[in-house]
């Protein structure tokens, strides 16, 4: 499924914290487990089901929206008249829970972060492989990316060909912030754009010291 019949789209950033701590995110291991405030469903639904709409509502978090504790009780109940989209690296318990009860036709898309340093860090690929081979087995419109971290060059052809193996194929982001005194993604240089696979994007950066003008 690639699009979904609906009247309004609600971004909505969830939460603001994260259970895992990569260098390039801001919400770095911020998580408390089970300490963060759960949604006042009945109070939601009503508010948009006044409006008469049907809406796409696509879950996302300064960090990881499962860490929102009754949140798969709030999109089941949504999904009975509404779609969903979701950002989520997969690892919370919750979201194996929803995904394995939740209609693939009720679900617009589902993006997959993959940070590999930090799943490694963590023991943590199993459970991700696991996780993401139920969802594309399930017939979930899902894309699996992760960030073209220049820290983590070296590492990123082993892990994308063990992603691969597994029938997970990555797509790689630019990297936005600063790493070793450049900034990014303006750092990029002509080989990092060919070595990342970015294609018919690169010319959404700047060669290193090109002004905002070009």
């Amino acid at each position: 499924m690639t699009s979904v019949p609906y009247d309004a789209w609600l971004h909505w950033v969830v939460n603001d914290v994260c259970n895992l701590a990569c260098p390039y995110c801001s919400a770095g291991n911020s998580w408390k487990y089970d300490t963060y405030a759960p949604i006042d469903i009945d109070t939601f639904l009503q508010s948009i089901e006044r409006t008469g709409k049907t809406f796409l509502v696509r879950f996302t978090g300064g960090g990881e929206p499962f860490l929102t504790r009754n949140l798969p009780e709030l999109c089941l109940r949504l999904a009975e008249r509404h779609y969903l989209a979701f950002n989520t690296n997969l690892i919370p318990a919750r979201a194996r829970q929803l995904f394995s009860q939740l209609s693939p036709d009720r679900v617009d898309n589902l993006h997959c972060s993959v940070h590999f340093a930090e799943l490694e860090r963590q023991d943590l690929h199993a459970r991700f492989i696991d996780t993401a081979q139920m969802v594309m087995a399930r017939g979930f419109n899902t894309t699996f990316a992760a960030v073209a971290y220049p820290g983590h060059r070296d590492r990123l052809p082993q892990w994308i060909d063990m992603y691969r193996s597994h029938g997970i194929r990555i797509i790689l982001a630019p990297f936005n912030g600063e790493w070793d005194g450049k900034t990014y993604p303006q750092s990029y240089s002509e080989d990092d754009i060919r070595y990342y696979g970015f294609g018919k994007r690169a010319h959404y950066f700047q060669a290193p010291g090109a002004s905002a003008d070009g």
